[in-house]
């Protein structure tokens, strides 16, 4: 039975985070250059949520607010789903769909290891 950190290995640890005051279009911007479809969203090295995509389009977007001036902790997702990377893929899915979490983040050793979303283990 894989686990987190097998998946993660394979895909790889990088994880990009920003911090809650930058602004939402610097946020998106942050995204594109490093081209992955979230953002931790950590406060002095505490995590307080995730932005992604998708937070992005149903925050901003469909309710025609303007992503320049709006802050990124008014659009994150929180409270964060945390998965530790020796747990397994189906114990990860359970929790993720327990917690209607689309995105697992997973902490190994004091520091954020990864994360991943839902659908690419659905497919292993």
């Amino acid at each position: 039975m894989k686990t987190i950190s097998q998946v993660l290995a394979r895909k790889g640890g990088q994880v990009y985070s920003v911090d809650p005051a930058v602004s939402i279009i610097d946020a998106v911007k942050t995204m594109a250059e490093k081209r992955v479809g979230a953002l931790l969203v950590l406060d002095n090295g505490s995590l307080k949520g995730i932005i992604s995509e998708q937070d992005y389009t149903r925050k901003i977007v469909l309710h025609d607010r303007s992503a320049e001036y709006l802050r990124v902790e008014e659009a994150m997702s929180s409270p964060v789903v945390v998965i530790r990377p020796n747990q397994s893929i189906q114990e990860g899915m359970a929790i993720m769909t327990e917690n209607a979490s689309a995105i697992c983040r997973s902490w190994k050793a004091a520091n954020w290891w990864g994360w991943c979303q839902l659908a690419i283990w659905s497919r292993k």
